[in-house]
């Protein structure tokens, strides 16, 4: 369970990310923009950097992720899920 939120807590960052045009500059924007209360949002990010230790927020990740994906295509998000840290090489 721990996994899918944080997948999915660099998903919806990496949304916030492509609708403001860059990294969300405080974890308040990016609930904002999430549609996720701000004591859930630091919950997320607590679980993020307790998985990848040495990431402060997943926007390297997702600038890596993005380049695997054409972000104009509705069905992007779910390919998603059959990506993994060696498909992606984001390990190390």
């Amino acid at each position: 369970m721990r996994g899918i939120r944080v997948c999915s807590f660099i998903v919806s960052w990496g949304y916030a990310y492509e609708k403001l045009g860059r990294a969300p500059r405080s974890v308040e924007e990016y609930a904002e923009l999430g549609g996720v209360s701000v004591p859930t949002a630091y919950r997320d990010q607590k679980l993020f950097r307790e998985a990848l230790p040495g990431e402060s927020t997943p926007t390297r990740i997702w600038k890596s992720v993005r380049t695997k994906l054409n972000t104009a295509d509705d069905a992007a998000p779910a390919r998603l899920g059959a990506m993994s840290v060696e498909k992606l090489r984001l390990a190390g």
